[in-house]
């Protein structure tokens, strides 16, 4: 179990490193439920993922949220600074960028 714990301390570290680990965070926790669950007694292993998946989910969020409270809207600024109000330096029409796809 502790092991749960290890995978959501190490999306937290991920997230901190490179915002877009966030877009893989729940696939992430979803493999701490599935990788429970190969075998011929997957129905006897299911509520042991289901747990595994709880406690990853848990300790990720906390963590999170706890790193939101260390370093607050700065980390949000930052993500916006840096990425998404940034504009395109030549931003090309619509019709160009469908014309590149065929």
């Amino acid at each position: 179990m502790w092991s749960a714990g290890l995978v959501g301390a190490l999306l937290v570290l991920a997230a901190a490193t490179k915002y877009a680990a966030l877009a893989m965070a729940p696939f992430v926790l979803a493999m701490t439920f599935l990788a429970t669950l190969p075998g011929p007694q997957w129905r006897r292993e299911f509520w042991r993922g289901v747990l595994r998946y709880a406690f990853a989910a848990i300790v990720f969020a906390g963590l999170l949220l706890l790193c939101y409270r260390l370093w607050g809207s700065a980390s949000l600024w930052g993500v916006r600074a840096t990425t998404t109000g940034r504009e395109a330096p030549d931003p090309a029409p619509l019709s160009v960028l469908l014309k590149s796809l065929l």
